[in-house]
């Protein structure tokens, strides 16, 4: 086992990626953390405006309000693809949804309507 120094969670050592530079040869942050400041590194998001976008939401998912806990990589950054900009963070699952329709609200609407059968 091996405590996390961003998120101070004990976890297997398999949870870490292998670094030969630590003692113990494993990285201080574990994959799920790294994976996440990478995330910040490729949007130009800091971690501040992170916390600030996942207090504002109350650590919910924007589209269908699962929490943070609940979601197996937690709350990821969505953003527009056209633009760039960060819409804020939504669970996996309704962040691929939005991909798998190319942003588009209009295919949207057509899925929605198709569901409600119209």
């Amino acid at each position: 086992m091996k405590k996390c120094w961003k998120c101070k969670e004990q976890k297997p050592k398999n949870e870490f990626y292998k670094c030969l530079a630590e003692k113990d040869g494993f990285q201080k942050a574990c994959k799920v953390c790294q994976q996440q400041m990478q995330r910040f590194i490729k949007y130009g998001l800091t971690p501040a405006a992170y916390d600030a976008l996942y207090n504002a939401q109350k650590g919910r998912c924007l589209i269908c309000n699962r929490h943070n806990s609940e979601c197996i990589r937690g709350l990821v950054i969505d953003h527009c693809h056209f633009s760039g900009d960060i819409r804020g963070l939504l669970c996996e699952q309704c962040n691929k949804g939005l991909g798998h329709f190319s942003d588009s609200p209009s295919l949207f609407r057509k899925a929605a309507q198709y569901l409600e059968g119209r």
